[in-house]
């Protein structure tokens, strides 16, 4: 029987954290999980920094990784600024491979003997990119600058201006973030070479004509600069970026092949990215960046966001799009999967529905994409499907039933979330989702971690199906007895095809119950976690014949005994913005306090653990309250878990 302890692999070594902190006087006791905590921060820190620093080691076109490329990496984050020190004493200049040009090497504009004229002004050009500003830039390099490649190949010129462009556009972007409002931090050069190359049709043919490039690495740029190019045209006055989208919607419905997949990836990055939606202010009037006058700076009279613009035209062009990628008539073949496009739409199309969810997106024609969302059904029902696509097709349904955070949901929407529901159950039913993807597993081999993965994602699609058949259903149709025992029935079949398929693959004993696997399933994922308990508490409350078979109470004890009664994970999950934790948390004590005698007994032998541990958690919010550190009110919580403690005082001891 597999153990029931969350087992941590840290790959800093937690005792060695643990001598460390011990070293400061004033740190007593050390808990537990808090050296694995520590070593898992630690982790994530220094793959967000080794990422970064690969970023600008791309950009440079260089191939080793530096001390020179991590100094620059810090020194272009404000929040790294307490590793200043540690760099302190890294030259600006590598030795090796003259990474970046001298101050003095700079100033005088001279050449090195081992440089060409082009690799020269490039290095210069990013050096004072890094740095802020590029005024200093001489006539001949600016014009280096604002020159696209006149050939799509794969030499070390094309790739340098290409990646010099993405770091300029990058970095603009990055500062109007930080700074909304235009003010004297604005580089009056940066914001003249945007405005010439961001208004130049020209400039974007033959960025469009990049993307058809059959060198990986020239294409990957031109994917990251074309993003870049999208989200750099938010502020301007005329039609570029209507211009460029246009373009890239061309590109995918008439062309095949790589110059497809590109395009595809452009859109999915543009709205995949975090970005800020305020107005900013842009340079309208430019002069010589060598002269004696400055950029003027002027508001722009109307905000433009290039994701909804983006939406609008998709939505547009959603059917050509599909079926240029999808071609499916009464049956659909696709021989490549990669070459067509496919999977690259399948990632697209699950972008803009995780879009809707989480920002609430307003678009002119949304149905488009609920509508034809049937025509990709037919991938996860063959054998020869790729199974990353499966997995991605799976995410991408998953993702369609989720319900929008900050927009109520119409009878149209609710009839769509309802007919999808019940399509996707059917296929759990007759037990033909299962066996696909045990076909698709069995390609891995069912003791690799992907192994996990498909069937996490499986299981999710499957609550996520269950809350939306069950809430839609009973939100149109009303109460209704006769209803309720179809919804009772179907909800049972579901459970028991996917109990069964766990049993048989000797994944959990034969002893534990839906409920129960379901929680040490998704227990590495946390936020899935919470939104498989909370469809499940959904669900149960709409139909409560299925109370005693998804047993809401015992999946939360079940949560509770992962953590390893541990208050301080609750109390990171309250806190944080990653999960729906908190209304989760109010639902289940507010139903616990109803019903405690049911609560008590799903809890079995933890339930001395749990109470302790809920107590403790309570005293934890209280004083953090009292503090005034606490983001919220806790109140609310606070009293149901005194309730809670009162009963058990009452009912068990």
């Amino acid at each position: 029987m597999p153990s029931k302890k969350r087992k941590y692999n840290a790959r800093f070594p937690a005792g060695r954290i643990k001598k460390i902190m011990r070293i400061d006087d004033e740190i007593g006791k050390v808990a537990l999980p808090v050296p694995v905590m520590i070593s898992r921060a630690l982790e994530l820190f220094v793959s967000s920094l080794l990422i970064k620093a690969g970023d600008v080691t791309m950009q440079k076109s260089a191939r080793t990784l530096t001390l020179v490329h991590l100094k620059q990496c810090i020194y272009s984050d404000s929040r790294l600024d307490f590793l200043k020190e540690l760099v302190k004493s890294t030259p600006d200049q590598s030795e090796e491979c003259n990474d970046i040009a001298d101050s003095a090497v700079i100033q005088n504009n001279q050449v090195s003997n081992n440089d060409s004229d082009e690799e020269t002004s490039s290095k210069t050009i990013e050096w004072h990119l890094l740095n802020g500003c590029a005024c200093p830039l001489t006539a001949a390099e600016y014009e280096w600058l604002v020159t696209f490649p006149t050939e799509v190949s794969s030499s070390p010129n094309t790739i340098v201006n290409l990646s010099t462009m993405r770091l300029l556009l990058s970095m603009r972007r990055y500062r109007r973030q930080q700074h909304p409002v235009a003010d004297s931090g604005y580089c009056p050069t940066v914001e003249r070479v945007c405005s010439a190359t961001l208004s130049s049709t020209l400039w974007f043919d033959k960025l469009l004509a990049m993307l058809a490039s059959v060198d990986d690495h020239v294409r990957y740029v031109a994917t990251c600069l074309a993003t870049e190019a999208v989200l750099g045209c938010a502020d301007a006055d005329d039609d570029s970026l209507t211009h460029l989208i246009d373009g890239l919607l061309l590109t995918i419905t008439t062309t095949v092949g790589l110059s497809r997949a590109a395009a595809v990836n452009v859109f999915t990055r543009v709205l995949d990215v975090t970005c800020n939606s305020r107005r900013i202010s842009t340079v309208k009037t430019f002069y010589c960046h060598d002269g004696d006058e400055a950029g003027c700076f002027t508001a722009v009279p109307k905000g433009r966001d290039t994701k909804t613009l983006l939406l609008d035209k998709l939505s547009d062009r959603w059917l050509d799009v599909v079926h240029a990628t999808v071609r499916e008539n009464k049956t659909t073949v696709a021989i490549d999967y990669y070459d067509n496009g496919l999977a690259d739409i399948v990632g697209l199309w699950t972008a803009v529905f995780r879009l809707f969810r989480f920002t609430g997106f307003a678009c002119r024609n949304r149905e488009q994409f609920y509508s034809e969302l049937p025509s990709l059904e037919w991938l996860l029902y063959r054998t020869d499907t790729e199974p990353l696509v499966w997995l991605n097709t799976i995410r991408l349904f998953g993702s369609s039933l989720q319900r929008c955070l900050d927009q109520p949901m119409d009878d149209w929407w609710m009839a769509r979330r309802v007919a999808m529901g019940e399509r996707i159950l059917t296929g759990f039913i007759r037990r033909r989702l299962l066996y696909f993807m045990y076909k698709m597993v069995s390609s891995y081999g069912l003791e690799n971690d992907r192994t996990r993965i498909f069937l996490q994602e499986t299981v999710l699609l499957a609550m996520r199906s269950l809350h939306a058949f069950v809430g839609g259903h009973n939100h149109l149709l009303g109460v209704d007895n006769d209803g309720d025992a179809a919804s009772a029935t179907m909800i049972k079949d579901v459970v028991d095809c996917l109990d069964s398929y766990v049993k048989a693959s000797t994944l959990y004993a034969t002893d534990v119950g839906f409920c129960r696997w379901t929680v040490r399933l998704m227990c590495d994922r946390d936020d899935v976690t919470i939104e498989c308990l909370t469809c499940a508490l959904d669900v149960a409350d709409v139909v409560p014949a299925t109370w005693p078979l998804l047993d809401p109470f015992a999946s939360f004890a079940e949560l509770l005994e992962c953590v390893s009664y541990e208050p301080d994970v609750l109390l990171d999950y309250l806190i944080s913005e990653e999960s729906n934790f908190l209304s989760y948390a109010l639902r289940i004590l507010k139903t616990a306090c109803r019903d405690a005698q049911c609560f008590f007994q799903s809890c079995g032998s933890g339930l001395d653990d749990a109470m302790v541990l809920l107590i403790r958690l309570r005293l934890k919010m209280l004083r953090l309250h009292e503090n005034h550190v606490f983001p919220y009110n806790v109140m609310p919580i606070a009293k149901l878990i005194q309730r809670c403690d009162e009963l058990y005082t009452e009912i068990v001891l």
